[in-house]
């Protein structure tokens, strides 16, 4: 293992590559969109009858969306153009945001249906954008550029819920899915002009033989069904409380429906410090053992949890 000063880079470093910066660019107001889009849709959802039914069914659609075709948008990835997926996948959100904005205030149905095909959209690109970086980034800036665009997409939901709170306030839920709409478009005006090198293609199975494999695999290999079974209940649950509970419970209380978004606006604050003083403290291990101890062996580094220690050479 070797450390050397000038391969740490910091994490505002990748934004001196101007490809890395068009592309930081599109994923600031993707994610952006991203998060004033069901902010609004919850806040016009909580002034109808049946508030709890309503983001209920909001939820259970995104969520089905993503489960049904999370899996298909690694096999896209793999077969396509990434960027021209990421670019389709704008576009498309693009037009499902702005149809909201045409005829009378969307209604339930509306909205869920939108939820399913934004979800469904989101699900089959999402591959496709986190594996552009390899294609634009140098290899010892891609721990940078992957801290980056976590940050920018945290930061995202720190502010996204704020604006949503304005718009809604002193506008309309329209005026929100405008901003949607807008900040999609502008996502895909960024990408226009980056040209990425076409990654060397393989010969590959066909798409449906593939995907049968991969839930083959799944079937008989046990514990990851269980696994993966666990971690389903787990985000229903954990996003059922925060997005149906909280919502209803903190308007019924406080009698408005600010509230809400001002504690998700807080949720994402704090997981966000606490990643923060997480990377430094581990930054200041590493120094102590590189450094200080002249230990330059991962197992060594007894202070260091298991998972990071393994994580390490990949990262280094």
């Amino acid at each position: 293992m070797q450390i050397e000063q000038e391969e740490i880079q910091s994490i505002l470093t990748p934004l001196r590559n101007l490809r890395f910066r068009r592309l930081w660019i599109s994923s600031l107001f993707s994610f952006l969109s991203s998060q004033i889009f069901p902010i609004c849709a919850t806040l016009l959802l909580l002034k109808g009858e049946k508030p709890a039914l309503a983001i209920s069914l909001l939820l259970s659609s995104q969520i089905v969306a993503y489960l049904i075709f999370a899996p298909v948008g690694g096999l896209l990835a793999d077969r396509f153009s990434r960027m021209r997926l990421v670019r389709v996948s704008l576009f498309l959100r693009f037009l499902v945001a702005l149809q909201l904005l045409v005829g009378p205030t969307p209604e339930v149905s509306r909205l869920t249906i939108t939820v399913f095909i934004m979800g469904m959209i989101d699900a089959g690109s999402s591959g496709a954008g986190s594996a552009l970086l390899p294609d634009i980034v140098e290899a010892n800036g891609l721990q940078a550029a992957n801290a980056l665009r976590a940050v920018t997409g945290r930061v995202a939901s720190i502010s996204g819920p704020g604006i949503a709170i304005f718009l809604v306030s002193t506008t309309s839920a329209k005026v929100g899915f405008s901003f949607t709409a807008a900040g999609m478009l502008i996502a895909l005006i960024a990408l226009m002009r980056l040209k990425v090198v076409t990654t060397k293609t393989y010969e590959r199975e066909k798409f449906r033989t593939e995907i049968l494999a991969g839930y083959k695999f799944v079937k008989q290999t046990k514990w990851m069904m269980t696994v993966m079974v666990i971690l389903a209940l787990q985000t229903t649950i954990l996003f059922g409380a925060e997005m149906v509970l909280l919502p209803i419970i903190s308007t019924r209380e406080f009698e408005t429906a600010r509230i809400f978004p001002l504690a998700i606006m807080s949720l994402s604050l704090g997981s966000l410090i606490s990643a923060a003083f997480a990377a430094k403290f581990r930054a200041k291990q590493l120094y102590k053992w590189a450094y200080q101890k002249r230990v330059l062996d991962w197992d060594l580094m007894t202070d260091i949890s298991l998972q990071h220690r393994l994580e390490l050479p990949q990262i280094m």
